[in-house]
C-alpha cells in the first residue's frame, strides 16, 4: 500500500485531503510544519510527500524542498489550494514529482494519478542510478568528469564523483550561548579552513549548511589522496585549531567518505537533486558517524592504495554498505 505523508497547518486543506485520509487506497498522514523535520528524521520516509504551499514562495519552496530531499524524501508533490503559484512548472524545475490546485484538490486524489507520479519519480531517478557496489573496479563504465577539470562540467549531466561529508561537532547549548556575531566567525573559519584542505586534492564544497555540508572530488581509479585528505583533517585538527581558529579549544569535525553518482549543477543551484548517493552520504554523516571520527565505504576501502588500510578498522553496517573507521591516533 503506498504510504502518504501531507504537511499542512491549513485547515482548508486538511478536508480537502480527509476522503484520502479515510480512504483505502493508501495509508495517509497529516502533519504540520514544525512536525515534518523530526518525522523525516526518525521515521522511514514515505512513498510520497504532499507539502501544502500556501503563503510560501519560490525560495521558501526550493528551501522546503531541499530539506524534504536531504531527508530521504525522495518523491515530493505540491498542495496549492488557493491556486497561488503563477507558473507551476517551475515546481518541478525544483524536483516536484506532482502538483496539484484548488480545482484538482476537490476533485480528489485518485489510485491512478498516485501510481503515475510514483512512475515518474522512479523514471526521474533511473536517469542517474548508484552503481552496483563495486565502486571504482569499474571505472570506465562509469561518467566521470572529463579529465578532471572541473570547467568542463557541464550542469544537468550525470557524473561519479568522491562524496566527503564534514560537520562541526557543536553542543547545542554552545550554539544557544554563543553570540551572533561569534557564531558567524565559526562558520567562516571552519567554511575556509575546509576549502584549503580540499583544493589541493582537486575538492570542491559542493553543498553547504551552516556548520558544515558536502564536498566533490572528480572519481579517479585510486581514493588514497582523498582519503590522505580526510585523515589529514582529522590527525592535523588540534594543530589547525591552535592556528587557524581564535576561540582557544579543541576544533571538533565529523567525517565520511563514499563514492557515487549524482546529477551535477553548480553549487547553490542544488535544490533539484534526487541521488541515493547524495542522500545516502548525508545520512552517514549526520546519524551515524560520530564526534571526531572518519568513516569509510566498502567502496572507498577497496578502491585505496593497500598500504592504507591497516588505518582503517569494519564498523557495524550501515543503510547496507559496510562501513570503516579510522583508527584513533595514540
Amino acid at each position: 500500500m503506498i504510504q502518504v505523508l501531507i504537511v499542512t497547518d491549513e485547515t482548508t486543506t486538511l478536508r480537502m485531503v480527509d476522503p484520502l485520509v479515510k480512504s483505502r487506497i493508501c495509508k495517509t498522514e497529516t502533519i504540520g510544519l514544525s512536525q515534518v523535520s523530526p518525522r523525516l528524521k526518525n521515521a522511514s520516509p514515505p512513498d510520497i510527500l504532499y507539502l501544502d504551499v500556501t503563503g510560501m514562495d519560490l525560495k521558501d519552496i526550493r528551501k522546503r524542498l531541499r530539506a524534504f530531499f536531504q531527508a530521504g524524501a525522495v518523491t515530493v508533490g505540491i498542495l496549492d489550494p488557493r491556486s497561488g503559484i503563477d507558473d507551476p512548472a517551475e515546481l518541478f524545475h525544483l524536483g516536484a514529482s506532482d502538483y496539484l490546485g484548488k480545482q484538482l484538490l476537490k476533485e480528489n486524489f485518485k489510485p491512478a494519478r498516485l501510481k503515475r507520479v510514483m512512475e515518474y519519480s522512479e523514471a526521474f531517478m533511473e536517469d542517474c542510478e548508484d552503481p552496483s557496489p563495486g565502486g571504482s573496479d569499474n571505472l570506465a563504465a562509469r561518467p566521470t568528469l572529463p579529465g578532471g577539470n572541473w570547467d568542463r562540467a557541464e550542469p544537468g549531466t550525470c557524473y561519479a564523483f568522491t562524496f566527503l561529508f564534514v560537520e562541526m561537532d557543536l553542543p547545542q547549548d554552545w550554539k544557544k550561548k554563543a553570540g551572533a556575531a561569534h557564531l558567524k566567525k565559526v562558520k567562516e573559519l571552519f567554511h575556509n579552513h575546509i576549502k584549503r584542505a580540499v583544493e589541493p586534492s582537486n575538492g570542491r564544497i559542493w553543498m553547504w549548511n551552516e556548520f558544515g555540508g558536502v564536498v566533490l572530488f572528480p572519481l579517479v581509479d585510486d581514493s588514497s589522496r582523498v582519503v590522505q585528505t580526510a585523515a589529514r583533517l582529522i590527525l592535523n585538527r588540534i594543530l589547525h585549531s591552535v592556528e587557524e581558529f581564535p576561540f582557544k579549544t579543541v576544533i571538533s569535525y565529523r567525517m565520511a567518505l563514499h563514492t557515487g553518482e549524482t546529477v551535477f549543477h553548480k553549487r547553490g543551484e542544488t535544490g533539484t537533486i534526487v541521488s541515493d548517493t547524495v542522500n545516502f552520504i548525508f545520512h552517514l554523516g549526520q546519524k551515524f558517524a560520530e564526534p571526531g571520527q572518519l568513516y569509510i565505504t566498502r567502496e572507498i576501502f577497496d578502491g585505496m592504495h593497500p598500504g592504507f588500510r591497516s588505518l582503517f578498522v569494519p564498523e557495524d553496517s550501515f543503510e547496507n554498505r559496510e562501513i570503516f573507521r579510522m583508527r584513533s591516533p595514540r
